[in-house]
């Protein structure tokens, strides 16, 4: 099983690169500093969940200080993983370093910087796994990184970047079958915001796929796979015990403010999921505008795939049918939030609205099949020529699909039962997956076209901020938030 070399004799584990001194890491950095900048100086006090964080944050370096545990905010539903860096980097600087807002945005700025260099790891390290052995150009990693709903975070003391972070490293360390590592910093992603309890059940069982499925195709016993893996995996299942302990103990994931966070059953969250990871990936693959047209040719003529694309349709419509009019009170409450006019301005106006978007969901299920049913038949894809590649390549291919499903399932755990809508809880699967697909493509997108698309998406992120900063409006202070009166700014 040489494709399983990596998982049975983990290679010499090592730290990501140190990011190189040239203008494709420089610039980027660069320009998330600028938006900080002037995010800051147009709004320096907290706002919105900082109003909540930066307190607690505080309060978290007063205790450590005097040796205490901190009151916690009962309206706080996530774990302390976000106060923990800024408290201990406080208290190891003797409290030359404060714990004011604009220190605390900096770890989310740093978090942010970070994980450009890490992405460009994990793009390499999935190549790799995909048989494709050359380092990427700089323009992917910056494309994904450039994200709008991801840097716009960066800006601001919310858990959002952090999480990341530390997700990144947890999936390259369990690439490189570091798994303790991967396990650690899983872990404490999962302390950042406890959703990403199923992402590190992702990671784990990701990096365990491909030897699950090689065994399963040379008919092994599954008995024979789990006293292979499980000394491997040992980290994982510990952590595991862990969260179910917690979630047992808690009654459920939300720390605090239950009430308004209680699980539900919003199965529209699995539609707008998919919409939005088709529409964050639809850029690059306009790039390649004839795969495009080949991948919906093996659609035409492939029966099977038509009947599955079918069925997909009929259950995300179904799922929007049935709660795409779910509205959480916060949000109709809000009125500085884009998804308080989605809802108000379109889908709550006529049932129609609901399922406007269904091909943009049904594409964003089935585009990754076809790409990868495109690398697999090759350039005679379009006349259905399978082409012969090895075992090797035939288990990388069903590994791909069953981690592209598992993703997916794992995607609705996590969204499902949230009864509120909001894009940043998307960021994380979408990452994961636009990393995937772009590593496991038989060429890579064009770098100037990558570049363009990169140049495109920054200025996104600066309209984005411009409306933040430039454009506040008045609006009362509502009950939810008695303590902000500061003036309304449209965000996510």
């Amino acid at each position: 099983m040489p494709a399983m070399t990596h998982l049975i004799n983990p290679p010499p584990v090592l730290l990501p690169p140190k990011m190189p001194l040239h203008l494709s890491n420089f610039l980027p950095l660069l320009f998330l500093v600028l938006l900080h900048l002037w995010l800051h100086y147009r709004q320096p006090l907290p706002y919105m969940d900082e109003l909540f964080h930066i307190p607690q944050a505080q309060a978290f370096c007063r205790s450590l200080r005097v040796k205490t545990l901190p009151a916690y905010d009962p309206a706080i539903t996530t774990l302390p993983g976000l106060y923990l860096p800024p408290a201990a980097l406080h208290f190891f600087t003797s409290g030359r370093i404060p714990c004011s807002p604009r220190v605390l945005r900096i770890t989310s700025l740093l978090a942010a910087a970070l994980a450009l260099p890490l992405l460009s790891s994990l793009l390499t390290a999935l190549r790799a796994r995909a048989r494709r052995a050359a380092r990427p150009d700089p323009s992917h990693a910056v494309a994904i990184w450039l994200h709008p709903v991801a840097l716009f975070y960066a800006q601001l003391f919310y858990t959002d970047p952090l999480a990341l972070l530390a997700l990144l490293l947890a999936h390259l360390y369990a690439l490189r079958a570091a798994h303790l590592r991967a396990a650690s910093f899983a872990f404490f992603a999962a302390l950042t915001r406890q959703t990403n309890i199923v992402w590190h059940f992702y990671l784990a069982a990701d990096a365990a796929i491909p030897l699950l499925v090689s065994r399963c195709t040379q008919n092994k016993p599954l008995y024979t796979s789990v006293r292979i893996l499980l000394p491997l995996l040992w980290p994982h299942a510990l952590t595991a015990c862990v969260y179910l302990t917690f979630l047992v103990l808690n009654a459920g994931p939300a720390l605090g403010d239950k009430a308004h966070h209680a699980p539900t059953a919003h199965w529209a969250m699995l539609p707008y999921f998919l919409g939005f990871h088709a529409a964050s990936y639809l850029p690059f693959q306009l790039l390649e505008p004839r795969e495009l047209v080949a991948q919906a040719t093996i659609l035409r003529r492939s029966p099977a795939l038509r009947a599955g694309a079918l069925s997909v349709c009929a259950v995300l419509a179904a799922m929007i049918v049935a709660t795409g009019d779910h509205v959480h009170p916060f949000t109709l409450a809000d009125n500085r939030h884009f998804v308080f006019y989605v809802y108000r301005k379109w889908l709550l106006r006529a049932p129609w609205r609901k399922l406007a978007l269904l091909p943009l969901y049904v594409w964003g299920a089935i585009g990754p099949v076809l790409e990868l049913e495109m690398r697999r038949r090759g350039d005679g894809g379009v006349e259905g020529q399978v082409r012969d590649e090895g075992e090797a390549m035939r288990t990388f291919y069903v590994g791909e699909y069953v981690s592209d499903a598992l993703l997916v399932l794992c995607a609705a755990a996590s969204l499902v039962p949230s009864p509120l809508l909001e894009p940043r809880y998307f960021v994380v699967a979408s990452t994961l997956w636009s990393m995937r697909r772009m590593a496991r493509r038989a060429a890579d997108f064009p770098a100037w076209g990558m570049c363009g698309v990169a140049a495109a998406l920054a200025v996104v992120n600066v309209g984005l901020v411009y409306v933040f900063a430039e454009m506040p409006f008045e609006r009362p202070v509502d009950a939810h938030m008695p303590n902000d009166s500061s003036p309304g700014r449209f965000m996510f």
